[in-house]
């Protein structure tokens, strides 16, 4: 069996997020960016909790559990904002 995993960056439409979870059953991994790709040493872009919140809301929806990860700009002062709906997060090369 394959598993398959994705990447959305902060332009990545709702729709072309759900056409994925409702197509694809072996779905193992979604990784949303809550930077622009590409430049170290971002903040961290407020919005994406709510785009990370309607991930895994649609997840449910569709009856899929996949892995959900963010990274960029995470820290200790807005982990708390999105870690209710993941499953891990990224700070630069610390793993939480």
């Amino acid at each position: 069996m394959c598993l398959v995993g994705i990447c959305f960056t902060l332009c990545c439409s709702k729709c072309i997020a759900y056409h994925w979870l409702l197509h694809s059953q072996t779905l193992f991994a979604v990784l949303s960016l809550a930077v622009n790709p590409g430049f170290g040493g971002q903040k961290f872009i407020e919005y994406q909790v709510e785009k990370v919140r309607k991930l895994r809301q649609m997840c449910d929806d569709a009856g899929v559990n996949p892995w959900i990860e963010v990274d960029g700009g995470i820290s200790g002062k807005n982990a708390y904002k999105v870690c209710a709906h993941l499953h891990l997060s990224y700070k630069s090369s610390v793993v939480h």
